[in-house]
C-alpha cells in the first residue's frame, strides 16, 4: 500500500530499479521512504480497434519519477 500522510492513496505503484533503489539494500516486505516527482500520464487503449477503446478507454493516471534519496524505515527481515 502506498500512503501519503498515513492514509492509503495506492494499492500498488511500478518504480524503476535505479541505482538509489539498488543502494538502499531494500527487500521484499521492507518499508522505504525515498523522494520522486509526481507527473501525469494518460493509459489506455490508443489504437484503432473500437472494442479495444470501449474495454480500456483513455484514463488520466499518475507516476513517480527521478527516486532519489532511498531509506529502508522498517525492514521486515529484521
Amino acid at each position: 500500500n502506498l500512503k501519503l500522510d498515513n492514509k492509503i492513496v495506492a494499492d500498488h505503484l511500478w518504480i524503476n530499479k535505479t541505482k538509489g533503489f539498488i543502494d538502499s539494500n531494500a527487500n521484499v516486505g521492507d518499508t522505504i521512504e525515498f523522494l520522486a516527482r509526481v507527473n501525469e500520464y494518460v493509459k489506455g487503449y490508443k489504437g484503432y480497434d473500437f472494442i479495444k477503446q470501449l474495454e480500456h478507454p483513455l484514463q488520466l493516471d499518475y507516476k513517480l519519477e527521478y527516486p532519489t534519496k532511498f531509506k529502508v524505515i522498517n525492514s521486515k527481515n529484521a
